[in-house]
């Protein structure tokens, strides 16, 4: 049977994958057109070439993580304070849990996590460059007793996080320290 009045316009080879390349392309172009970027990257280089860590000793998870970031930046970490231009001095960590909502039977249904870091940024000789600030996280999660294993790999993922949140901020409040040197070259 053959049709009569119907014309078929040739199909162009991949011309569903140069469409579908075509939308990625422009979505990556929108994004990286409003500022955004991977997490946890930080892109304008930081002020200066050593920082020492101080303090962190109840969670070394944190002191290593931001020990690291601070690599990643291309920022020397040295083991003493006497041979870094700044001292990140990380003081008074809390990682606390507390019960957010309780059951009319007074079982916890939802639990509110806090992470609480002081961060004060000082030169080698004591000077402080950035007053104590905390920085402060909270998040939360309901919580099943049906479903305690897996309640509690949520917890050690939201803890993780929060940790590495944490630790982005303190490099932008660095990120947002300049030199002494720097700060006396812009006064009039």
């Amino acid at each position: 049977m053959k049709r009569v009045g119907v014309k078929r316009t040739p199909r162009v080879a991949g011309a569903g994958l140069i469409a579908w390349m075509l939308v990625v392309s422009l979505s990556v172009s929108s994004f990286s057109g409003c500022g955004w970027h991977l997490r946890g990257s930080i892109s304008a280089p930081l002020a200066f070439d050593s920082v020492f860590v101080k303090g962190a000793e109840n969670d070394p998870d944190l002191r290593r993580q931001l020990r690291s970031a601070l690599q990643r930046s291309g920022v020397t970490v040295p083991t003493s304070a006497s041979q870094a231009e700044v001292i990140m001095a990380l003081s008074q960590i809390v990682n606390e849990r507390r019960p957010l909502t309780i059951s009319s039977d007074g079982s916890v249904e939802e639990y509110e996590l806090i992470y609480i870091v002081n961060l004060t940024v000082l030169d080698p000789v004591g000077n402080v460059l950035s007053p104590q600030r905390p920085v402060r996280l909270v998040r939360t999660y309901t919580f099943d007793t049906t479903q305690v294993l897996a309640k509690e790999g949520e917890r050690r993922q939201l803890i993780l996080e929060m940790r590495n949140d944490a630790v982005r901020a303190m490099l932008l409040r660095l990120q947002a320290i300049k030199k002494p040197a720097e700060v006396e070259d812009q006064q009039p």
